[in-house]
């Protein structure tokens, strides 16, 4: 780690701070190492977590060129570059790139400095200053931008990307860059996509879709399309580059392949924001492949969830069959593979993995035995009321409330009142979010709120301090909870604290609902 055991945070650039957070083995960062030195500094009503911003718009809704934006940054460039910048050039760039979205503009920027005179050598230790000594995220990815644009003047540019890359706010810039300064920038990245899990590793698998390296195909498909965002956007990537029907189309695959194959088709199953089951041309012969295998060999967990996947696509009811018949899914062919997937669900030894992984310390082998219980139809509310006991706070009670009944939601609404901090979850409103780990206590009250229009009469003190919350999502769960209560069920403070809150709303919509409440 870089000297200078004392130095404040807040003061270290960006690059520094990475590297001081560079683990001594292994991938990722230290845990510290992901919260920025600009991170107070950032708007806080909605925190992103590291590179989703980017990566969210760059897939589904990518901004629009601001071409003014980027001429006034290019003018700046061109400022700093020049015979005799202003000895304030640097940090003018730096204060205006600090307010901009890198995303936003970098295409257009990158195109003017190619056309323009400006000297390669100055573009590239001007990208290498702000890529090493910003203590700001928009400006670092512009930084590195500018060391991908032009030949790197010295030896070491691939080390500073790879370095800046192990964060995934920059991976995406990273990997870019990398693609133009690496020596072999196959390699650069995908050695670089082991080191990173979460937005960052979707970026660099997406550009390891065309390899025709077996040792990347193969880590693909064994294990480079999970991620810590959705294993969806990368299913497709791992079942065409890593070829899993081929792979699948051998007497006895390891338990690697195997799994993994379970969470492929369930993902590409689960279909959303990428590629799903439909855009893979080989998937019958891949599902009938992993069913024949599965018929012999399901023990995990992983594999009935894969196999209920392969029955609710098998059993949809929508218009998109006729396609679907002339890629191999025909009716005979769907019949033997629901015929076999009922086999294989039926097995008694899923309800003993249930009952010991519902009884696992681990979170998750207990998770994975919770989803298969939902599967199964099996009732898990105890397994759960027994995590929600010991920890109030990280307990799931989406899963209690979902299963409480008239009989259990008395001691729910009693050990939720006695455990969680009512009087710091509810100081008075305000129009936060309500999004990230410091509000872990309001996202436990939401998931009891959002229950307590199914019991009129119970838990009031939940959803007096739910009015009175900071977060707009538990005012209006509180609010539709009591809504859905008859008015004599209503207790006798209730229209007092409902007047008092409404007048003290910061949201207009959720003012309305006050008022629609007050009006009967």
């Amino acid at each position: 780690m870089p000297g200078g055991l004392q130095q404040d945070r807040s003061a270290r650039s960006i690059y520094e701070h990475i590297r001081w957070h560079l683990p001594a083995g292994g991938p990722g960062l230290l845990d510290a190492g992901m919260t920025l030195p600009d991170e107070e500094e950032l708007d806080t009503s909605i925190r992103w977590a590291s590179g989703a911003q980017d990566g969210v718009l760059s897939h589904h809704s990518m901004p629009g060129e601001d071409t003014a934006q980027a001429d006034e940054v290019f003018d700046l460039i061109f400022e700093a570059l020049s015979r005799q910048p202003p000895a304030d050039a640097f940090d003018r760039l730096d204060d205006r790139l600090r307010t901009s979205s890198a995303l936003g503009l970098v295409d257009t920027l990158l195109e003017r400095i190619v056309r323009s005179p400006l000297p390669p050598a100055g573009v590239y230790e001007l990208g290498r200053r702000l890529a090493t000594s910003s203590r700001h995220r928009e400006p670092v990815k512009i930084g590195i931008a500018l060391l991908g644009v032009v030949q790197a003047a010295d030896g070491d540019a691939q080390e500073l990307l790879a370095t800046l890359g192990r964060h995934e706010e920059f991976t995406l810039y990273s990997a870019v860059a990398l693609a133009a300064v690496a020596d072999d920038p196959e390699s650069a990245v995908f050695e670089l996509a082991k080191l990173v899990d979460g937005w960052g590793r979707i970026h660099l698998v997406e550009r390891l879709r065309d390899t025709q390296r077996t040792e990347i195909r193969s880590w693909i498909l064994r294990e480079g399309f999970r991620n810590s965002v959705m294993d969806e956007y990368l299913a497709c990537i791992a079942a065409t580059t890593g070829g899993l029907a081929e792979a699948l189309a051998t007497e006895q695959p390891d338990d690697q392949l195997l799994d993994a194959a379970c969470e492929i088709i369930s993902a590409l199953i689960a279909g959303g924001p990428a590629e799903d089951i439909d855009d893979y041309h080989d998937a019958p012969r891949a599902v009938e492949l992993l069913v024949d295998h599965l018929e012999r060999r399901a023990a995990r967990p992983a594999h009935l969830l894969a196999v209920t996947d392969i029955q609710r696509h098998l059993t949809r009811d929508d218009d998109r069959w006729p396609a679907r018949e002339q890629q191999g899914w025909t009716p005979q062919h769907r019949e033997r593979l629901l015929a076999a997937c009922e086999r294989i669900a039926a097995r008694p030894v899923w309800r003993e993995l249930v009952a010991r992984g519902l009884a696992a310390e681990d979170p998750v082998e207990f998770d994975q035995a919770d989803q298969v219980a939902r599967r199964l139809g099996i009732d898990t509310f105890a397994a759960h009321w027994h995590r929600v006991l010991a920890d109030p706070i990280g307990g799931n009670w989406w899963a209690v409330m979902q299963q409480v009944t008239d009989e259990t939601i008395d001691q729910v609404v009693e050990h939720a009142q006695r455990s969680l901090p009512l009087d710091t979850i509810a100081p008075g409103p305000a129009d936060g979010l309500g999004l990230g780990p410091e509000f872990a206590t309001h996202s436990a009250l939401d998931f009891i709120l959002q229950d307590l229009d199914r019991f009129p009469g119970r838990g009031w003190p939940l959803i007096a301090a739910g009015l009175r919350s900071p977060v707009v999502r538990n005012r209006n769960m509180a609010l539709r909870a009591l809504e859905a209560w008859p008015r004599a069920a209503w207790p006798a403070d209730a229209q007092a604290l409902l007047r008092s809150a409404a007048e003290r709303e910061p949201d207009a919509g959720t003012r309305e609902h006050f008022e629609r409440l007050l009006g009967g």
